[in-house]
């Protein structure tokens, strides 16, 4: 009996170290999954202050450069509209000044064109238009006017007297020394076309 004794208490004593190291290691198992359960906790908790603090840099870094373009931007902009401005006020009006000059300008053509009888025989043909009108002495002069554009001295004192009257006479060539090549097309034949006009006033 004694011996049943005993061994019921050697198996209630097995059992209940049994019991023990199971809850033992329950325990150690929980603890364990609450510490890693905290330390994620606390990682999370610093990734989301950290993330919040870098956003809040980089918001803070994004605004000064903001402002500090759009300062630059303002000041650039009134710094250029001084400038204008300053333009405006220094820059003198020259339209005036232009339109007098081309007025002038104007004059002098005007000018040149009233010592001539024809002042664009030699640049281009003329016709029956610009010469009917046209007294035989006019005729005349507006043929050797295209001589005395190059320079031909002539042997007329009449004639050369007249156009060295003119600014636009240079004397250059004796009737002996003129080229024949120094007249272009559109001169040669107004000359032959003025000559033959002379012609017709001369007959009638």
């Amino acid at each position: 009996m004694k011996e049943k004794a005993d061994f019921k208490l050697k198996i209630i004593s097995c059992i209940l170290s049994i019991a023990i190291i199971f809850i033992a290691s329950i325990t150690a198992l929980l603890f364990l999954s609450s510490s890693n359960v905290s330390k994620a906790k606390k990682t999370k908790n610093l990734t989301k202050s950290e993330y919040a603090k870098e956003s809040d840099n980089s918001s803070n870094s994004q605004t000064e450069e903001y402002q500090g373009i759009s300062l630059d931007d303002f000041s650039i902009s009134v710094s250029s509209s001084n400038s204008d401005k300053k333009k405006e006020t220094t820059e003198p009006d020259t339209s005036t000044e232009t339109k007098t000059s081309e007025d002038t300008e104007d004059t002098e053509d005007s000018s040149n064109q009233g010592d001539y009888i024809i002042s664009d025989s030699d640049s281009r043909y003329l016709t029956d238009d610009d010469l009917k009108d046209l007294s035989k002495d006019e005729l005349s002069l507006a043929r050797n006017e295209i001589f005395a554009r190059h320079g031909y001295i002539f042997d007329s004192e009449e004639l050369q007297s007249y156009f060295e009257a003119k600014d636009w006479y240079s004397p250059v060539y004796s009737s002996d020394s003129f080229p024949e090549d120094e007249l272009n097309e559109y001169e040669k034949k107004n000359a032959n076309l003025i000559k033959d006009y002379e012609k017709d006033k001369g007959d009638n």
